[in-house]
Formats: structure tokens, sequence, C-alpha cells
């Protein structure tokens, strides 16, 4: 009796990994620990006994960490004023110029104070009293929004674009995001650089989860807390394709192409050890022997491709 071996052979075997996938959107909050300042009025009295009423309303800069008045609503004795002012958590400190009478005007205080501290330069005199009462409107806790919106090639690098919708009204939309990737150190950072906001991160996976620090700016506040962030893993889509064919030995015919051949294709994306059914793809060869799929693979995760035939 004859014996015969059949061989199973797969003629080619191609894998090809896209060099960037996206990942889901990360959406989270800020709550700022530095009120926003909206507006501001107070009266100043001159040693004279005559008064001017002083009337404020802000707008915080797109392009550093300060505010400025409206011009068009803030008024010193009915006529229009300009000003600028910097802000230290609930410290303020704002100086007011109304160009025509040569008046200047400072002003300083706490947002949680009834009262503020006034200075006074121009043709009305002295003041009769630097601690006038003040009213002032505030917004304690400012939020803002920040979505993220990443990218990772293959080599761990991190880009993307970040919106920031900001509590103090001081948006980036657009900006540009910037980091870095190490699956097998469970460790990301990120960042995003955008006058007057200024965010970035670092931190480590826990339980799907990314925790740590984030750092920055937002309008006026400084930002430095600790925060989660949920995070899926970078996904790399990662084509498989090829022709299995089949010989038997003693035969002097070349290989054939072998139909309904199953390819499995297993990886364990999640690293806990174990291949679900999450993470195995098959696919069944056609007549001319061809298969052609695609698959999720993680970055420092093996592949196995097994070729499952009756007879060899």
């Amino acid at each position: 009796m004859r014996t015969f071996r059949f061989y199973l052979v797969v003629l080619m075997l191609v894998i090809t990994t896209e060099p960037v996938s996206a990942y889901s959107d990360l959406t989270f909050e800020l709550i700022a620990n530095t009120p926003k300042l909206n507006s501001l009025s107070t009266v100043l009295t001159m040693k004279t006994g005559d008064s001017a009423e002083l009337n404020l309303q802000f707008a915080y800069n797109s392009q550093n960490a300060g505010f400025s008045c409206i011009q068009v609503s803030s008024t010193w004795d009915g006529v229009n004023v300009t000003c600028s002012g910097t802000q230290s958590k609930q410290s303020y400190k704002i100086t007011v110029i109304e160009a025509n009478s040569l008046t200047r005007i400072t002003l300083s205080g706490s947002t949680a104070l009834p009262t503020t501290k006034a200075s006074y330069k121009g043709p009305m005199g002295k003041l009769a009293q630097t601690k006038p009462a003040v009213t002032l409107d505030v917004d304690t806790s400012p939020v803002s929004n920040i979505t993220l919106t990443p990218s990772i090639s293959n080599k761990g690098k991190l880009t993307g674009v970040a919106n920031i919708t900001s509590g103090f009204g001081t948006h980036s939309n657009g900006a540009a995001l910037t980091g870095k990737m190490n699956l097998k150190k469970k460790s990301l950072s990120w960042a995003v650089n955008s006058k007057p906001n200024r965010l970035n991160f670092t931190g480590k996976e826990n339980n799907g989860t990314w925790s740590g620090k984030l750092t920055g700016a937002i309008g006026s506040a400084k930002v430095s807390q600790t925060i989660n962030i949920n995070l899926t893993s970078p996904v790399a889509a990662s084509r498989f394709h090829g022709v299995v064919t089949g010989v038997a030995s003693g035969f002097s015919s070349g290989a054939e192409a072998l139909k309904n051949v199953q390819v499995l294709i297993r990886s364990d994306a999640d690293g806990n050890g174990s291949v679900s059914t999450e993470e195995t793809q098959e696919v069944i060869t056609d007549n001319n022997g061809n298969f052609d799929t695609t698959f999720a693979v993680q970055p420092n995760r093996s592949v196995t491709v097994d070729f499952i035939h009756p007879g060899y």
C-alpha cells in the first residue's frame, strides 16, 4: 500500500497594518477654583464732596490670562472707559483709563469681599475714601468642557485635535493635540497649548481608566488636579489576505487552490492571558483559495493565524 502525505501550503500571506487609527473622543469637564468676574460697580467720593459712578463689564482675553473692559458698556461718570485686569484665584487688580480727562483709576481686592481698594488720579481731586463698597457679579465655579480627538501611530505617537469650551469664554477650537502612548508600560501623556489655554496630562492605565495629573491653565484659572479619563486602547486596523493551496507527496502535479479552509486569526488584545471570541476573527477561503479580512490588533500584542482543513 502506498502512503500519501498531504501538505497545506500558504502560497501568500500578507498582513498590512494601517499606520494611524483614531480613538473614540475623550470628553470631560473641569471646574475652576478661580471665579470669573463678569462686572463691577462702585461709587468713588472725592474730598470736594463730588462723586462719580464706575461701572465695568469684563471679557477675558483670548491671548493671555487677563481680562479687559467691554468698552461700550463700561463707564466712569457716564463716559466710556478702557481697562485691563489680572487675577490670581479670588484676588484681582484692575486699571481703568478715561483718555479724554486723563483719568486713571486702580482697583484691587478679593471677589469674596464687599469692598475694594481704590486709587484715583484725575481732574476731580483726591479720594475721600480709599476702600469704597463694591458690587461684583461673579461666577464662582466656571465650568470648562474639553473634547479630545486623538489618533495613534503604530509607534505610539499621539496626535489629534482638542476643542475647549472655556468657562471664561476663552475658547480653543481645533487646537493641536500632541502626546505619546506606551502600552507596554501602560502610560499616556498628552498636551494642548492654545493661548491662554494649556493642558498637560501624564497618567497610567488602571482598570481601563487613565488616571493621572492634569496641569496647566484655562483662561485665568490654573489647573492642577487628578482626573480619570475613560480611554479605549489604541486599535490598529490590519488587513490579512493571501492564497491557500494544497499538495500531496507522490503527485507530480503542482499545488492546487483549496476552498473552504478555515482561517483563524487570534490575539490577546486586552492582555488578560486568554483569547475570547471577541478577540478572534474567522474567515473561509473561496473557490480559488483566497481569503481577505481585517482584524483589530494592539501594538505589542502577538497575533496567531491558524489554517484548518480536513486531511491536512
